[in-house]
């Protein structure tokens, strides 16, 4: 018996884009927002310092899970279908979530919180694994040619958007609350806010089909590529670590910087990365966009080429000069380019891994960069500016990974370039 699959409607296809890796994004990014207070809460230590590099620490490593994650729910994925390991990824990574907002603190059982809290981060990261890379994967799979550019974009957005709103969240709490009260039981209020967004995401998903299972014919043309398999995957790897850590040390990590290391107030710090998050969001929906007119490969060259050129001057300028205004240009324009790259990687991996691997080298790839080198940026930043005193540190850091990117931006084919931009120039 054949069996028909059919293709999602387009607008519950956009809903699962924009809510994909939403609560990942949002927890995440809740948790590095708040990494002074965390520290303070879940481990032993005085000084805020101490407090951002354990919390930082349990962060990174709660990374380290993702490539595991990404392996189970890739090949899950391959056989079930991405839609179907992507719903058991969404409740892997929500119930800790919620979890972590009823968490006993330090002072109350001493490490047993810590070791809690390292767990229910390790179980995240394993769930994140299969998260994004999943979403991305299930939505190319299921959009046209002329919409994979904007659909896959709205993915990224969508993940971006909970990175936004855990931002705007941590700004109310500092302005709502005192210090005393933050760190007495309002820091809860952030991670128990998961619950409804995860019942919002489920009613959303629960039509969805499993997608992305590859047909017959093409498994054994998935296991004779090895080569081409390992060529793809380090051009991928670098292009993803190039974002990535941009995009950590930039707009996840910086409001700790300008708080501590630049004498920025905490709520002028994270209004900055707020806004920052609007411009970062606003560039991946418009470079998705415009896939229908440009090659990802101009899109992809031109940033890189930019971040390059303009990362160490703009944070002498942020070193040299203290204005809030200051602050929110250079985060915005970084926001701004990096944004763009977001809008197009994940059509790029997808073309790719299309007829390679599938969903478990897209999963994969995408992960074990941003693993390796995107969930390390805060820690490795955070020990390079404060015990080798570079304060222009995180310039080179993102300058060097973008140096490493562009060989491998240049050396994409035009098969992983926009249809619709090829079909606009042969016209």
């Amino acid at each position: 018996m054949v069996s028909i699959q059919m293709k999602p409607k387009a607008n519950s296809l956009t809903h699962v884009a924009v809510t994909a890796n939403m609560l990942e994004w949002y927890d995440f990014s809740l948790s590095s927002f708040l990494a002074i207070t965390l520290g303070r809460l879940f481990f032993a230590g005085d000084d805020d310092f101490t407090a951002i590099v354990k919390s930082f620490s349990v962060f990174a490593v709660s990374y380290l899970m993702r490539p595991l994650g990404s392996l189970f729910f890739g090949h899950l994925g391959n056989r079930r279908g991405a839609g179907v390991a992507l719903q058991w990824a969404t409740l892997l990574m929500a119930i800790p979530t919620i979890l972590i907002g009823l968490l006993p603190t330090y002072r109350d059982i001493g490490y047993t919180a810590t070791a809690l809290m390292l767990t229910l981060k390790l179980i995240q990261g394993f769930a994140a694994g299969g998260e994004l890379p999943l979403s991305a994967y299930y939505v190319a799979s299921q959009s046209t040619d002329q919409k994979k550019g904007i659909m896959t974009s709205l993915v990224h957005a969508g993940g971006a958007f909970g990175v936004l709103l855990a931002s705007l969240v941590a700004f109310l709490l500092g302005s709502l609350f005192s210090l005393s009260q933050i760190e007495g039981w309002a820091w809860r209020i952030p991670f128990l806010f998961g619950l409804p967004i995860l019942l919002v995401i489920l009613n959303i998903r629960k039509g969805m089909i499993a997608g992305g299972v590859p047909p017959e014919g093409n498994r054994k043309k998935i296991e004779r590529v090895g080569s081409t398999r390992a060529k793809v995957f380090v051009q991928g790897a670098l292009l993803v670590a190039a974002m990535e850590v941009g995009f950590y040390t930039l707009l996840v990590w910086l409001p700790n910087y300008a708080e501590i290391f630049l004498d920025y107030s905490r709520s002028d710090a994270h209004l900055s990365n707020t806004l920052a998050l609007v411009c970062y969001i606003t560039a991946i929906l418009t470079s998705g966009f415009f896939t229908k007119y440009i090659g990802h490969k101009e899109i992809l060259l031109s940033s890189l080429c930019s971040i390059t050129v303009l990362s160490y001057p703009l944070f002498v300028v942020l070193l040299q000069f203290h204005a809030f205004s200051l602050l929110l240009s250079v985060q915005c324009l970084l926001a701004l380019l990096y944004g763009s790259i977001g809008g197009v990687i994940m059509v790029v991996l997808y073309k790719l891994f299309e007829d390679n691997s599938k969903s478990l080298g897209f999963a994969i790839t995408f992960t074990l960069p941003t693993a390796l080198f995107g969930g390390t940026a805060p820690l490795v930043c955070s020990y390079f500016v404060r015990e080798a005193h570079w304060l222009s540190f995180p310039a080179f850091y993102v300058t060097l990974f973008c140096v490493l990117a562009l060989p491998a931006a240049f050396r994409l084919s035009d098969s992983a370039q926009g249809s619709c931009a090829r079909d606009a120039a042969a016209a």
